[in-house]
């Protein structure tokens, strides 16, 4: 029986298949630990997706330096696992790679307010207050300011809540007249008065003592004028009135500075002043004055 040649084998062929099958599973190993690697790192700075392409193909031939493991920087994966933007990770941090440390980003900046914070804020500020020279006020015992008291230590005005024709607070004159002759006792705060006011009125809670309460004004040539509101006959809350005419009787009156017999002005309110009545009254009392105004005249 003739024999059957025997099959042909190409030398060296069984080598090289075994070392491809080799190199194959080291790549795939080698890939997927730098894979891990690399996730590990990147961790706690940076988000970026890492593509990493392994070659199964076998080298040209041996000892062939043709890569076997390549690396890719994708892109940055968006919040909520959706679909990657193709942007490049953000400034001052680097992607890590063999050999390489992870350079650490920049602390964040202090938040910025929020809308709704800032229009609380707004919402609950307060406007400033109204100043108390509104036209036509004198006083409104709102905001008292200071009262100088002036040579006779006959008394004493306070801002007083006891006693009130409007707002919150009336001004409380109490007053003590302890001798026997002319006493009375003066309550000083200037303030300009505009136009060319012919009245001024008070609104005042009376104690029906019948003293005399007057206002003093001081006019452009320092004349200081005492304008008359009346006599305190009353009890409770009544609304009195003084004139400024110049050739009215006693007691208006002339009290200070160069007196020519007229008002020159612009005049200001300087004073408050009570006197007793009679001159030979010995005693004391309360009474309360609120929205001290001035009328001014029309052209």
């Amino acid at each position: 029986m003739p024999s059957l040649p025997s099959p042909v084998r190409r030398k060296g062929q069984p080598l090289i298949w075994i070392l491809v099958g080799v190199v194959g599973v080291l790549a795939v190993v080698l890939a997927v630990l730098l894979a891990l690697a690399i996730r590990g790192g990147l961790k706690e700075g940076s988000e970026a997706a890492i593509t990493v392409v392994a070659t199964n193909e076998p080298p040209a031939s041996p000892g062939s330096s043709q890569p076997i493991i390549t690396q890719v920087v994708t892109s940055l994966p968006t919040e909520g696992g959706g679909t990657p933007t193709e942007q490049p990770p953000t400034a001052d941090v680097a992607i890590p790679t063999a050999g390489q440390s992870e350079t650490q980003a920049p602390p964040s900046p202090t938040p910025t307010p929020s809308a709704t914070a800032t229009n609380t804020a707004t919402a609950t500020k307060r406007p400033p207050p109204t100043p108390t020279n509104e036209p036509g006020v004198i006083a409104d015992f709102e905001r008292f300011g200071t009262w100088k008291r002036g040579d006779q230590p006959n008394g004493s005005f306070t801002q007083s809540a006891a006693q009130i024709h409007q707002g919150s607070y009336a001004g409380r004159l109490d007053y003590h007249f302890d001798t026997d002759q002319n006493d009375f006792v003066v309550f000083v705060q200037a303030r300009s008065l505009a136009g060319q006011p012919t009245s001024i009125t008070a609104w005042v809670y009376g104690d029906g003592s019948g003293h005399f309460l007057n206002i003093w004004i001081k006019d452009q040539a320092s004349q200081v004028w005492q304008v008359p509101l009346g006599r305190v006959s009353h009890t409770g809350w009544q609304q009195m009135v003084g004139v400024l005419d110049a050739n009215q009787p006693w007691p208006w009156a002339h009290i200070s500075g160069p007196d020519n017999g007229a008002i020159d002005y612009p005049v200001s309110f300087y004073a408050l002043v009570l006197d007793d009545a009679p001159d030979a009254f010995a005693g004391s009392g309360t009474i309360y004055v609120d929205e001290l105004h001035y009328g001014e005249s029309q052209p």
